[in-house]
Parts: structure tokens; C-alpha cells; sequence
């Protein structure tokens, strides 16, 4: 789970493909991924104001937008299964890989 700069905290639900956002006040709103079997795990804010997440499933980097609008980046190969995720000072995006 992570914040974004606007003080939301964003979920990812591995099993419900999907990612939650709870606003402040206390609205919940839940996006379901495109497809099947993405199994998101680790969520972070990005330097474009969007948050981005790992897709262990899914063998791809996605971003999602305070919308709800989600891109996929493909990560080129099977099996990668991405489990990590952080970007660095250089705004390049850094993820680890199972195993």
C-alpha cells in the first residue's frame, strides 16, 4: 500500500486483480484490472503524479490514475513475475523479479 501526493492511500489486491483507493473522507473505490490473473502486489506513487504497480501474474509494470484509467507496460518475456517496485532519484523504475 502507498499514499499519493494528494493523501490517498491506494491497495493492491493480489487475489481480486484489482487495486483500491481509499480518499480521504473515507470513500473506497476499487479498480478491476483488464483481464485475469494480473495478481498485483507492490504499489507506489510516480514522479507523474500516477501510481504505478507490479504485476506478478501478469509478467508487466502497470499505472493507474486517480480515474481509474490503467496502462500496461509488457516486460518483454514469461514468467518475470515482478513482486517489487520502487523508482529511483534518476526517475527510473527498478523491480525485482520471482525468483
Amino acid at each position: 500500500m502507498a499514499f499519493d501526493p494528494a493523501g490517498n492511500l491506494w491497495l493492491t489486491e493480489y487475489a481480486g486483480n484489482r487495486i483500491d483507493v481509499m480518499r480521504p473522507g473515507g470513500h473506497f473505490q476499487a479498480f478491476s484490472l483488464p483481464g485475469s490473473g494480473k495478481a498485483p502486489t507492490e504499489i507506489v506513487a510516480g514522479p507523474d503524479g500516477a501510481m504505478w504497480f507490479s504485476e506478478d501474474g501478469g509478467d508487466a509494470l502497470g499505472r493507474i490514475t486517480a480515474e481509474g484509467q490503467v496502462t500496461e507496460i509488457a516486460l518483454g518475456g514469461s514468467h518475470l513475475d515482478p513482486i517489487g517496485l520502487t523508482v529511483g532519484p534518476d526517475h527510473r523504475w527498478h523491480s525485482k523479479t520471482w525468483p
